[in-house]
Formats: C-alpha cells, sequence, structure tokens
C-alpha cells in the first residue's frame, strides 16, 4: 500500500512541477495573419516613426492647390499611411505660388493614401482680410471641399458672419455657410474678382 501512496504523491508532485514550469515559460503563438481589432488599435496609438520639424506639400485633386504643411512634432502609423502632426501651420498656394491661404491648427491627422485630412483643435484660416474660427475641419481630395462643424465664424473688417458647419471649395473663393446641423438656412457667400 505504501508503494502506491509513493507513486501517487510522486505523480502529483511531478503534475505540480510541471504546471509551474509551463506557467513561467509558455508563451502562446500569435497568427500573423488575423486582422483583429486589437491590432488595428495598436497600429493607431503606437507610432512606428517620430520625427520633429516637418516640411511636406500636399496637392489637391486636379494639382491646382498645393498646401506647405509645417509641424513642430509628427507620428508616423501604419506604414506611413497616417500622419499626425501637432501643432499644424498650413499654406495654400495656388497654380502661381500665390498664397491663398493659412491655416493653424492643434492637430492634424493626415491619410496620404485615402487623401484625407482632419484638422482638429483651435482652427483658423486666414485669407486677405478674411478670418475663420472653428473646431474640425475635413478635406477629401476626391471630393475637392473643406468641410468645418463644431461651429464657425468668419468675420471680416465689414461682417461677421457665424453658423454650425460650412463647406467651400479647396481655395476658398467658394464658401456654404449653414445654420446648423439641420441645414435651416444657409448663406452663399462668393468671392469676385476685381474689376467686377
Amino acid at each position: 500500500m505504501s508503494g502506491r501512496v509513493f507513486a501517487l504523491v510522486l505523480l502529483i508532485t511531478v503534475v505540480l512541477i510541471s504546471g509551474v514550469y509551463f506557467a513561467f515559460t509558455y508563451q502562446p503563438a500569435v497568427d500573423e495573419s488575423d486582422d483583429s481589432s486589437t491590432e488595428t488599435l495598436e497600429a493607431d496609438t503606437i507610432p512606428e516613426n517620430k520625427f520633429k520639424d516637418i516640411d511636406l506639400t500636399v496637392f489637391n485633386g486636379d494639382d491646382s492647390v498645393s498646401w506647405q504643411i509645417k509641424s513642430s512634432d509628427i507620428s508616423s502609423f501604419s506604414q506611413g499611411e497616417l500622419l499626425k502632426l501637432s501643432p499644424l501651420k498650413l499654406t495654400a498656394y495656388d497654380e502661381n505660388d500665390e498664397v491663398l491661404y493659412t491655416i493653424t491648427a492643434d492637430y492634424c491627422n493626415y491619410r496620404s493614401a485615402l487623401g484625407e485630412m482632419e484638422i482638429t483643435g483651435s482652427v483658423v484660416m486666414e485669407k486677405d482680410e478674411l478670418r475663420m474660427m472653428t473646431a474640425h475641419l475635413d478635406w477629401d481630395r476626391d471630393e475637392e471641399l473643406i468641410r468645418g462643424s463644431g461651429g464657425v465664424s468668419f468675420t471680416s473688417p465689414s461682417y461677421q458672419l457665424t453658423g454650425g458647419r460650412f463647406q467651400a471649395n479647396t481655395d476658398f473663393s467658394q464658401i456654404t455657410v449653414y445654420k446648423d446641423e439641420q441645414e435651416r438656412a444657409a448663406l452663399l457667400w462668393k468671392e469676385v474678382g476685381k474689376g467686377s
């Protein structure tokens, strides 16, 4: 009987020691081909590269407007397809390299493959004597439109206009301001050329 007890105690001891050993040394296999949301989340939260003092140029769909983007802090995600910039200084130029307007903001997310830009924070656009302030700007290269939301105000020496959101073409020569998100009222402001 004591031989059976000894064998049972020995078996239990071996099982316990093996369990402790595997608990500390076992690493589960990771499926590299799995496109889980956790990997996507990590790809957008852990930068692959960080840079300082970046100067980058982006063009609209027909190359009629270019944006010179400057930022003191830039992080690259998803093999460089998502760039996060902070703070942002953007200068827009026409085809003749004349300055159209400038935009400053706290943050910018630029998705290079999609041609999309999201600008947030204290967004300020200045064009001649016109100054626009909003909380959020979106640009899509395919649509050739800039959209602002989160409240917007336009001021110039002769007027002040406020609304809930707006949309403009890429050179800001045509701007539509909406009263609120439901589009109950709108004002169309169109720039006219000199001598008109």
